[in-house]
């Protein structure tokens, strides 16, 4: 197991004469702050120094103390104006006192950004692929088991990621793929390989004798295909390997593309990004390498819905204890996920410490609303108005004893209308901690309707539809909930919070407004009663309410707790 303890920078792009201290990462480095802070400068700085070391080269861009613990042993290498030294638990490295580097460093981005790749890792996939053609008489391909020392990996490994996995022969991987990915079947694998002439000359290698295995069809079920590799012993991660080294010479593949059909008719470009990244880093953490690899992940949760965020970093923290993983990101909701002692907050190239998950979260966002979503250990009930809250918080004020999650365990949060994608943005930020749960509540009305058609993806749902809490799609634990009607009222017709309120009280209020309010007037001075009940009478009528005032509120309750609680 392999472990960077602590970096000194001399000056590297906006990181000058900084120290990084990993002691108490345990495994995982979770490096926050916003655009141009520096984040991904120590990605690039770490994948630098390796860069060369790997190549035998001493073409650094700054002088730099690393050091990092491997099976127990502490290794250091420092540059200083040119000179390089090696220090082996605090002796000199030589012929018998060897450095304990890396295996392999991991790099993954699956935005659009060639930064990372450009500089530091395409050097060496081109070393790596210059190998692999047929005038090669010791190359990659005739090694059983490479993998270029600096592999980088994005969006167009997405299919050979899933392949392997699914060839795996563990459980929880497959356990994965049909929960948490959503795979139930594989209809087929289809590869497109290359005519057998034009790699024909290529030296006798496992590789090529895998390819030459399958590339007598093209399109295999899953299990023809499972019975191939298990008749030659070959198991997930030596399929990866050679499924890497046979796709990734871009202007010479063997094999030019994989695509797995799942689901009946489904290929990977049809999941959610969310989706696709998740299967890149369980491969790349499962796969591409071991205890003796570094990974650098930089911001694995970019334009991801907050529930994969979640997930993302859940499959990452499942591999911290045998891995060194760092992950750059200024996502908020992914800071309340990894303890404090592993967040370095980057602030203009100088590492900073955050006491806690809330004081990380602060620093990637203004907005007071969200970051109290995100931390709070309550249940969310989004309503569309300042007087839904103060309502339905009277009533539980009023029975509380019958309602004791609502009465001690939410919060109420107004967004302000029933604009469904705007609905859904603001949820997708918010992902709630284990046993809490977001309620959205609209009312019964044509508003509310569309709303919640939105939210929803239902677009021919009508009222009647809705007799309970609705699950939201891809959003865990989140529900809408459209107001429950009160006895002797129809699901069909519109019925809005205030129609909770006794019919008699309202006829009261507004025949007392009316009384005070048209008097001496002609009709066109007659009192716009509806809303002055709205926006008013109701809500000063609330603060003094009674419990057989409010009684009709309890159908709402009812529903809010159960659904709560369940």
């Amino acid at each position: 197991m392999i472990r960077i303890t602590r970096l000194k920078v001399a000056g590297f792009k906006n990181i000058q004469n900084q120290t990084f201290d990993f002691t108490n990462h345990n495994g995982l480095t979770l490096l926050i702050g916003n655009n141009g802070s520096g984040k991904s400068n120590v990605l690039e700085f770490i994948s630098d120094v390796f860069k060369n070391v790997f190549a035998g080269e001493t073409d650094f861009k700054s002088n730099f103390e690393i050091e990092w613990e491997a099976d127990g042993n502490a290794n250091k290498l420092k540059h200083y104006n040119g000179h390089v030294t090696e220090e082996r638990n605090g002796q000199a490295a030589s012929v018998n006192n060897t450095m304990d580097y890396p295996k392999r460093i991991v790099a993954i981005y699956s935005g659009e950004s060639e930064r990372l790749w450009s500089k530091f890792y395409k050097p060496c996939y081109d070393t790596f692929i210059s190998n692999i053609n047929q005038n090669q008489q010791q190359g990659a391909l005739n090694v059983n088991t490479v993998f270029p020392r600096m592999l980088y990996l994005n969006r167009f490994y997405w299919d050979v990621a899933l392949l392997s996995l699914l060839c795996s022969s563990s459980q929880d991987i497959q356990d994965f793929l049909r929960d948490g990915i959503g795979i139930q079947q594989v209809d087929k694998i289809t590869f497109k390989f290359k005519e057998r002439q034009q790699y024909a000359n290529f030296a006798v290698s496992p590789v090529l004798h895998f390819v030459h295995m399958i590339d007598g069809k093209t399109e295999y079920t899953l299990d023809e295909f499972k019975q191939i590799l298990d008749g030659n012993n070959i198991d997930a991660q030596q399929l990866f390997e050679y499924l890497y080294i046979a796709f990734s010479p871009k202007n010479s593949k063997i094999i030019e593309s994989v695509k797995v059909r799942f689901n009946t008719g489904l290929f990977i470009d049809d999941m959610s990004e969310g989706l696709k990244k998740r299967l890149l880093v369980r491969a790349a953490l499962e796969l591409a390498g071991h205890e003796d690899t570094l990974y650098l992940l930089d911001e694995p949760d970019a334009h991801v819905h907050i529930d994969n965020k979640v997930r993302i970093i859940e499959t990452i923290k499942q591999f911290r204890q045998h891995r060194h993983i760092f992950v750059t990101t200024h996502s908020p909701s992914v800071c309340k996920d990894v303890d404090a002692q592993s967040i370095i907050l980057m602030n203009e190239g100088s590492p900073e410490a955050v006491n806690n998950q809330l004081e990380a979260g602060k620093k990637l966002t203004t907005d007071v609303v969200l970051i109290n979503m995100l931390f709070t250990n309550k249940h969310l009930i989004l309503t569309e108005g300042k007087t839904d809250i103060q309502y339905i918080q009277k009533a539980v004020s009023l029975f509380a004893a019958n309602y004791p999650t609502l009465a001690g365990a939410v919060e109420f949060v107004e967004l302000s209308g029933t604009d469904g994608n705007a609905d859904l943005d603001f949820m997708s930020k918010i992902s709630p901690v284990a046993g809490r749960k977001i309620i959205r509540l609209v009312d019964r009305d044509e508003a509310g309707l569309t709303c919640a058609r939105t939210i929803l993806a239902k677009p021919n749902w009508t009222k009647t539809n809705f007799t309970a809490a609705v699950d939201v799609p891809r959003m865990q634990n989140t529900k809408v909930i459209m107001l429950p009607v009160k006895a002797g009222r129809s699901n069909g017709n519109d019925f809005i919070i205030e129609d909770y309120f006794k019919e008699d009280k309202i006829r009261e209020l507004t025949k007392n407004y009316i009384d005070s309010e048209f008097q001496g007037k002609n009709f066109k001075g007659f009192p716009a009663v509806r809303d002055k009940l709205k926006s008013e009478m109701l809500p000063a009528f609330c603060q003094e309410a009674e419990d057989a005032d409010m009684e009709d509120f309890r159908v709402l309750l009812d529903l809010l707790e159960n659904t709560l609680t369940a």
